[in-house]
């Protein structure tokens, strides 16, 4: 036989064991929640960082306008876009605030091309003092030469006040 003494477990022993790994597995557990949080606070940081870097300092004022909705005289009416350019072919016909803060300007939208062509536009809503307010979109698809469309921008604003003025403010049309 061997001179080694053997020792048995006793239950005190195997209690202790059980309550060392125990502990071993709540320690991995936390450390796999504390690198998770580390790693979503880290994506988030850099989500962050990414977003702000296409916003403008300041609002940009309309580049060019169609015809002036509600309420404005010709003497305060911007000035007409070149025939034929992508901002003629787009005539701002309403602009009301309704339900929930919704701002919509319908525009009425005629290609006057000699192809398909369809149209992103920007509208600005303007307040009683001129300030920009809001800004609309809105997409007309597929228009075909000579045709018309009725189409409505929409935009969000908070506590909007008085009657708005909506105004062309950017066209980009493109071949369909």
């Amino acid at each position: 036989m061997t001179d080694a003494p053997q020792t048995m477990d006793t239950p005190r022993d195997a209690r202790a064991r059980a309550k060392a790994e125990k502990a071993y597995k709540k320690a991995s557990r936390q450390k796999r929640f504390v690198l998770l949080l580390i790693l979503i606070v880290i994506i988030a940081i850099w989500a962050a960082s990414q977003s702000g870097s296409d916003s403008p300092s300041t609002p940009a004022q309309p580049s060019s306008a169609a015809e002036p909705s509600t309420g404005e005289t010709a003497a305060e009416a911007p000035a007409a876009p070149e025939p034929g350019s992508a901002e003629s072919d787009v005539v701002v016909t309403s602009c009301d605030v309704g339900d929930f803060d919704m701002v919509t300007s319908t525009l009425t939208v005629t290609n006057s091309t000699d192809e398909l062509a369809s149209y992103l536009i920007t509208i600005s809503a303007n307040g009683p003092d001129g300030n920009r307010v809001v800004e609309l979109t809105a997409a007309a698809n597929s228009i075909g030469a000579g045709q018309s469309a009725s189409v409505d921008a929409l935009g969000s604003a908070t506590g909007v006040s008085g009657e708005l003025t909506c105004v062309v403010a950017d066209v980009t049309r493109f071949n369909s």
